[in-house]
């Protein structure tokens, strides 16, 4: 769901600023020439010693590839597809290499009902295309679904009444057919996965950084349906394959070495845990798994089913605690295996204080307290060996009445970091309140990251009204993009948080990002895609710790 609009890139000449008397983040803003107004930008490539490399688009399917300097002004652009809407692309891996810089494109061709993988080669220099060739396809008639049926009276007299949806997750579609585009640690080697025949068969190809195939191999799952419910896959420096899924309660992660050996690591939980969101990282020494879930007890059971009348059910997802278990990589022994649930004062924060009085009330009478809608959207491995997990809540609203057009409004809320220390003990667990509710304006929402020195960064869009506080307070929504600051949240290694505005000085008032098109370079630093008083422009954010 991250896409920007418009892309006009700008200079403005060196700014620092003071963001705390412990800790100080200098942030370069470069203000250039306007662009045409129906360019927006796709994705940020990279960036070597002489500037940074990005894809533009215009209209439905034309695009570009184009470069900036260090100081992120615009050099040269190049048209590389004049495709229509009928040939749409994506871009799902992209780095740099010598003298040329390499896309994976996922293209899906509607004439010919396929989805294909496609290698597009250009020159690092005149950014001209010199090689576009296949990797792999699938057929889209694979993922059709039955048809529907002819709707009865009964149906069509339903249709007149207006309907409520919530929901948190991608269509179908999105995982049957999606190919999984991912990088080793080092990014020597890159990992293209298809999902084939429902989920039945996974596929994946190997390349090399000049994008030689160097691998090729089917994977199956025996269960008792004959699915596979993969929840993550990685690729180590060494080319060896992790995949992450689950089989009749059990968490299995599979490890496909080169030699053709499989090693598993793999964990059981209780009958009252639901693991609702898990992610994989692997180390040179490690394999990580963690996550979020819920505590299932009679009580909450029948809380959850009244709380699903009128709501989608699969999409309603609660979770009390957060989880993060370790193996040792070349034994595969079991070090850790940590499940901590959230106590009151964590779900409570950034509520009303009439709020937190209700909640505590029902505590008292033996309720349970639960968060909903959260989605695991990162998992960080630290320098000291500790893991952090990263959770957002998001969902969708969408009031749909005949003869009429409401709006779909998209909700990025509250973000939870939980971390754990190098033996797995729980260290801190914070709640950051946010409030993002916008309709066409979801590009400014959700946040940017950045990891430094055990620390973590948080870059969001905020309503000017919201207390400078981090713990305390509902905050307010925020709902027209000319009227937001950006916010600045640290969580320090202890787990002590503090909030600041990242623009201070009233010159740099206005300015808003686009955070959904952050780009992590090598050093460390972060770039972001954003607004400046009506001009767009990219943001290059340096930690000085």
């Amino acid at each position: 769901m991250k896409y920007f609009s418009y892309l006009l890139l700008c200079v403005l000449s060196g700014i620092s600023m003071l963001l705390n008397a412990q800790e100080k983040l200098d942030v370069k803003v470069h203000q250039g020439r306007t662009f045409d107004s129906k360019e927006q930008l796709r994705h940020v490539i990279g960036e070597d010693k002489t500037g940074v490399y990005y894809i533009k688009q215009e209209g439905v399917a034309k695009y570009f590839l184009a470069k900036a300097s260090k100081d992120l002004i615009e050099e040269k652009v190049e048209l590389f597809n004049k495709g229509s809407f009928l040939n749409q692309m994506s871009f799902t891996a992209y780095h740099i290499e010598g003298n040329n810089v390499f896309v994976i494109a996922s293209v899906t061709d509607m004439k010919k009902q396929t989805i294909e993988a496609k290698l597009l080669r250009f020159d690092k220099f005149s950014l001209k295309l010199i090689e576009e060739k296949v990797l792999s396809s699938l057929s889209l008639s694979s993922f059709k679904g039955k048809k529907k049926k002819k709707k009865s009276q009964d149906d069509q007299e339903s249709d007149k009444y207006v309907t409520f949806t919530m929901h948190n997750t991608a269509p179908q579609i999105k995982i049957l057919a999606r190919m999984m585009d991912i990088y080793s640690p080092d990014k020597s080697k890159l990992m293209i996965t298809q999902f084939l025949d429902n989920n039945k068969k996974i596929r994946t190809f190997i390349y090399d950084r000049n994008l030689n195939k160097i691998g090729e191999r089917d994977f199956f799952v025996e269960d008792s349906q004959k699915t596979i419910l993969v929840f993550d896959q990685k690729l180590d420096n060494n080319g060896d394959v992790y995949q992450l899924f689950a089989i009749r309660g059990k968490y299995i992660v599979n490890r496909y070495m080169e030699n053709g050996e499989v090693k598993k690591y793999e964990f059981e939980t209780s009958e009252n845990i639901l693991i609702q969101d898990i992610k994989l990282k692997v180390t040179s020494e490690g394999v990580v798994c963690a996550g979020i879930y819920d505590l299932k007890t009679e009580k909450s059971q029948v809380k959850r089913n009244k709380n699903l009348i009128g709501v989608a059910a699969p999409y309603y997802r609660p979770i009390n605690g957060a989880f993060s278990v370790k193996f040792d990589k070349k034994s595969g022994e079991l070090l850790y295996k940590t499940f901590h649930a959230f106590d009151t004062e964590m779900m409570v924060k950034g509520e009303t204080e009439e709020r937190v009085r209700f909640l505590r009330s029902k505590v008292e009478e033996g309720d349970e307290l639960e968060m909903y809608n959260y989605a695991l959207d990162r998992l960080v491995i630290h320098e000291n060996g500790g893991v952090s997990i990263i959770a957002e809540q998001f969902y969708i609203t969408e009031y749909m009445k005949p003869g009429a057009s409401d709006p779909t409004y998209y909700k990025f809320l509250d973000i939870i970091a939980v971390n754990f220390n190098e033996d797995g003990s729980f260290n801190w667990s914070q709640l950051i309140p946010k409030s993002q509710k916008l309709d066409r304006s979801y590009i400014y929402s959700s946040f940017a990251m950045m990891n430094k020195n055990n620390k973590l960064y948080f870059f969001f869009n905020d309503n000017p009204r919201n207390t400078l506080e981090a713990n305390t307070k509902m905050p307010k929504d925020i709902r027209d993009p000319r009227k937001m600051v950006v916010s600045k949240v640290t969580v320090d290694d202890k787990g002590n948080i503090s909030k600041n505005l990242l623009f201070e000085d009233k010159d740099e008032t206005g300015v808003v990002f686009k955070p959904v098109m952050e780009f992590e370079s090598q050093r460390g630093e972060l770039i972001l895609y954003g607004e400046w008083r009506g001009t767009q422009c990219f943001y290059r954010l340096t930690s000085n710790e």
